[in-house]
């Protein structure tokens, strides 16, 4: 069969099963809406059936109350003077009895929630009701008269007696439509008496909601049902807002709200008046047996059009998806059965073309019947065992290659598996004086399982002589490779181990040197501290001043030695704390302020740009970075200003502060900017020999800014200036509230500034705080003899002019609402001014501006003064009394000098002294003390021969120096600086630590702080 009558055939079965599924989807497709319209019909039925049972339940249960016997004799003694003529029972008995059966009738059927007895005149007679879930008889004095109600009429007028139904509506008590909604059907039944002279009604109120949730938990998710009156009005619908229409909203009713058409067919086609929705479904009315204007109830269930169509759709779409994969599967086949008509064909080519592949291939190849005898072998098997193709045919395997190769190939059969491959590499043979390494390969041709045939196999043999030389020749030189590896990790763990060694080498030489420097420099310092206060001309002080100086000097070099060192040996921890940025930065700036102000420099601080409040950082660290380009730039800038700005960035996850420091000095090369962060390095050697410095300051800045996850850039011009820019990350950080930014709303400002960086600031600042500006338009004192600014704001280049300061003084006599502020750069006299104007020192701090505008300086400042003044005293007062009695303190110090400058610090503040040279000399004179020369503080030293300081502190505590003295506060006096070394102090068991050089100031403050402790212990 040709390819094109395969074609047509494939085509012709496709077809066929693409009109078989087709018909089967139209039939599907149209059967939805039957079997919908089927179901609504069904469950229709089933709610009608409830219905009538419910009802119908009802109504039985009311005639078997109307058949009790008190009922009866009510009647009757009604007749004879309120006493049966029966049993002698009266009225009132037959009263009790019958409030007795309704009570006990309400508690068994929840759904009543009244029963009544109304005589002939419309009087109610006894009424049971539930009422909060109590059950209780309505005392006779509340019983009204019921003779206008329907229920009530349409019994006494009933011409067959029967059971009456009245309409449901919703229970009303005074008038009112009870909440929440009842729907209440009143059952009502005359009562006769023997001759058929009307006694009564009997009125049984039913809360008829467990009765229409009943019906609905009949239908599914998607149907709707309503339940009318009828008249027409709901009574139960989906639309929560048209249940119980009479009462709640009248204007609804079936046929106003919904169009019924194709009354004929199995199902309305109905249609919403208002939503235009469509719907299929069933519409009957509910004759109950009974009587009244409540028997009869209209039953409507409906599904919504759109859910049928949907269901329709679905039901196509599935079998859409069907008729899809049915076809697919045709496909399948028919391209399965096409591939394997042309099977063979293809086969017998690549039969052809493999044969030609192995005649191709320089591996030998020879095909082996069972007897492993070989059928057929190409070029390269002859070639190898150097005999024709001929000569190898029909001989068996193991013979040839033992005859050509001296190979034994008897472990290959052995082993051989029908299933897997056996590879034997580098198998070893001879061809007459060369030895040669063969790959065998046995491959399994076919597998016979249900005869269980040995199959053919194929032998595959490559020659592999020179792949195997080189294998040896590369682990070889593997070998020699791995011992050279072995020889330099060795060396390199030598070399490590060695710069392990010199790195603690040069940390250990780095905290003696520390120790060593700080150990004098504490006797130097002590020393002159001591000077100071006995100076006598100013020679004198110049010449302590300038001792100072240099200790200040060598001080800062240990302690940027020190620094560098901790940051190398990873020991540099940060102090994250919450600060104030502004008071971090101002208070920092208004201390350096003083030196650049001596230099002549103009100096200017701008944060108007910094909208942080508050944040998480090492306070300590920032002011150490910004004091350091201070102080750099200071020391390079001849003239000009340094001018400090800074700036918050917020970004989507972080806030990163940015401190600017920019100058007006010498400038850097834009080549010798590469190595600024050198340690040890400054731009050139002109530098260092004209400026001095070793070079540490900018390479421990940068580390520190690194280490707070920033960094430090610089950006210069020679001969003009430099630009640091310093970036470090904040944590947790607070923003400005409105409040601080609307601190001078309402406030107008005119700026007169000559300076124009000045002049930018302070206008910045007005504006972050809500001021506003008032542009220079006309001459100043017309403005202020306009009263159209509240403050004037003018620096001293301003006052230079005679006129200027005479036309304000004057304008200011006659406005007495503007108040004049002046930016003073310590260039001019304001003595003459001073009591008319507020002076705010350079360069404008925020908090200081602030304050002078709002009033608040002058008062916070006596404020301060006062406080201080007040502390201060008690202090000293504090002081004094704690030292109004000898005390006496031991100093334990290996170095004479020391001793001798703490002796006399301590006996400047009035304690006793007496000094150890080393440990076992403290603990032999703690010892050796009495009652009146018990020591009430000891100073020790750290590094001390004999016996140091942290063991004689242990041992102190341990009671060594005596029960009295285990508990005696210790103040470490140490040189050592180094990371952790408090720490190491304080689990020696110590209680204060300070540093050498001794500052007098901190010593009298930690010494005044432990005998404060002392003195409540002892209280």
């Amino acid at each position: 069969m040709n390819k094109k009558w395969k074609f047509y055939l494939g085509a012709s079965l496709l077809l066929c099963v693409i009109i078989v599924a087709s018909g089967f989807i139209y039939n599907n497709t149209a059967s939805i809406e039957a079997r919908s319209i089927n179901e609504i019909n069904q469950v229709h039925e089933n709610i009608m059936e409830e219905l009538n049972s419910e009802f119908s339940s009802l109504s039985n249960e009311v005639s078997f109350l109307h058949f009790t016997p008190p009922v009866r004799g009510l009647a009757r003694a009604n007749k004879n003077n309120d006493i049966d003529v029966l049993d002698g029972s009266t009225t009132e008995l037959w009263r009790k009895r019958l409030e007795q059966i309704f009570i006990g009738f309400l508690k068994n059927y929840d759904e009543y929630f009244q029963l009544r007895i109304i005589l002939n005149n419309g009087d109610e007679f006894l009424k049971v009701i539930r009422q909060k879930g109590n059950i209780s008889s309505v005392p006779a004095n509340v019983l009204q008269n019921k003779a206008h109600h329907d229920y009530f009429t349409e019994a006494v007028n009933s011409p067959t007696k029967n059971m009456l139904f009245s309409r449901i509506s919703l229970n009303k008590e005074n008038n009112t439509i009870e909440i929440p909604h009842v729907p209440t059907l009143r059952l009502s039944i005359p009562i006769y008496q023997d001759e058929g002279t009307l006694y009564g009604v009997l009125v049984a109120n039913v809360d008829v909601t467990k009765i229409f949730n009943s019906v609905r938990g009949l239908i599914t998710d998607h149907q709707q049902l309503m339940v009318m009156d009828d008249e027409g009005y709901y009574l139960c619908h989906e639309d929560g807002t048209l249940k119980y229409s009479r009462d709640l909203s009248p204007e609804h009713r079936l046929n106003q709200d919904y169009i019924f058409e194709n009354e004929e067919a199995d199902a309305l086609s109905i249609s919403s008046s208002t939503s235009k929705e469509q719907f299929r479904g069933i519409l009957k009315q509910l004759q109950l047996p009974v009587d009244g204007k409540g028997n009869t109830l209209q039953v409507a269930l409906m599904l919504p059009q759109k859910y049928i169509n949907a269901q329709k759709t679905q039901a196509l779409t599935s079998s859409i998806i069907v008729l899809f994969i049915v076809v697919i599967i045709a496909l399948s086949i028919l391209v399965y059965f096409y591939n394997l008509s042309n099977k063979a064909s293809r086969l017998a080519k690549q039969f052809e073309s493999g044969q030609r592949i192995i005649d191709s291939t320089n591996e030998a190849v020879f095909v082996l019947n069972k007897q492993h005898s070989i059928i057929s072998c190409n070029t390269a098997a002859s070639n190898l065992m150097r005999a024709s193709v001929n000569e190898l045919v029909g001989k068996a395997i193991s013979s040839v290659l033992k005859e050509h190769l001296t190979l034994d190939i008897t472990s290959i059969f052995t082993h051989f598996s029908a299933s897997t491959p056996i590879n034997h590499q580098t198998l070893k043979a001879t061809q007459g004086n060369t030895t040669l390494y063969l790959n065998c390969k046995a491959i399994p041709l076919f597998r016979d399982t249900v005869k269980k045939k040995t199959p053919k196999l194929a032998l595959l043999i490559s020659d592999v002589t020179a792949e195997n030389e080189a294998y040896n020749l590369i682990e070889q030189q593997k070998f020699n490779l791995e011992k050279e590896v072995e020889l330099r990790t060795s060396e390199l763990e030598i070399a490590r181990d060695k710069a392990v060694e010199l790195s603690d080498i040069k940390s250990r030489f780095i905290s003696t040197i520390s120790h060593e420097m700080r150990t004098p420099l504490n006797g130097i310092t002590g020393a002159i501290q001591l000077l100071k206060r006995d100076i006598h001309s100013q020679d004198e002080n110049d010449y302590i001043s300038m001792a100072e100086n240099g200790i200040e000097t060598l001080s800062s070099l240990v302690n940027d030695i020190l620094d560098i060192s901790k940051i190398e040996a990873g020991k540099l921890e940060l102090n994250y704390q919450h600060h104030q940025i502004h008071d971090v930065i101002e208070s920092l700036v208004s201390t350096l302020s003083i030196v650049i102000k001596e230099k002549g420099l103009t100096f200017y601080i701008d944060t108007s740009h910094l909208t942080i409040a508050s944040a998480k950082f090492d306070a300590f660290r920032l002011k150490q970075i910004i004091s350091n380009l201070v102080s750099n730039a200071a020391k390079f800038t001849k003239e000009g200003y340094i001018k400090i700005t800074a700036e918050s960035i917020t970004t989507e996850s972080t806030v990163i502060l940015n401190l600017t420091v920019e100058d007006t000095g010498i400038g850097i090369s834009e080549d010798e900017l590469t190595h600024l962060f050198q340690e040890f390095s400054q731009a050139n050697r002109t530098i260092t020999e004209e400026y001095g410095g070793t070079g540490l300051g900018l390479s421990i800045c940068k580390q520190i800014a690194n280490l707070m996850g920033g960094d430090i850039h610089v950006s210069s011009q020679l001969g003009k200036g430099s630009t640091f820019t310093v970036t470090i990350m904040l944590e947790e950080c607070v923003s400005f509230d409105a409040q601080v930014k609307t601190r001078l709303q309402g406030k107008y400002f005119c700026v007169c500034i000559e300076d124009p960086i000045e002049c930018s600031i302070i206008e910045r600042l007005i504006n972050f705080s809500g001021g506003s500006l008032i542009p220079i338009t006309s001459n100043i004192t017309q403005l202020l003899l306009e009263n159209t600014i509240d403050y004037l704001v003018t620096d001293t280049s301003f006052l230079k002019a005679d006129n200027n300061i005479a036309d304000i003084k004057k304008a200011l006599k006659d406005n007495t609402l503007t108040r004049w502020l002046i930016i003073d750069n310590g260039r001019y006299d304001l003595s003459k001014i001073s009591s008319q104007a507020t002076v705010i020192e350079s360069p404008v701090l925020r908090a200081d501006f602030l304050e002078s505008v709002l009033h608040e300086r002058n008062r916070e400042e006596q404020k301060i003064n006062d406080t201080r003044r007040k502390y201060d005293k008690e202090q000293l007062l504090n002081q004094q009394q704690l030292i109004s009695s000898p005390v006496h303190v031991l100093v334990v110090d290996d170095n004479r000098i020391n001793r001798k400058v703490a002796q006399h610090m301590l006996e400047g503040m009035g304690l006793t002294v007496s000094t150890a040279i080393h440990g076992e000399d403290a603990i032999e004179q703690l010892q050796n003390s009495n009652d009146e020369s018990q020591f009430s503080i000891i100073y020790m030293d750290c590094n001390m021969p004999i016996l140091n300081g942290y063991d004689t502190t242990t041992l102190i505590r341990q009671g060594n120096a005596g029960k009295r003295y285990q508990t005696i506060p210790i103040m470490a006096m140490t040189a050592n600086a180094m990371k952790g070394e408090q720490e190491k102090c304080q689990a020696a068991g110590m209680n204060d630590y300070i540093t050498k050089p001794v500052n007098v100031n901190i010593l009298e403050q930690k010494t005044y702080q432990l005998l404060e402790k002392t003195h409540k212990k002892t209280d």
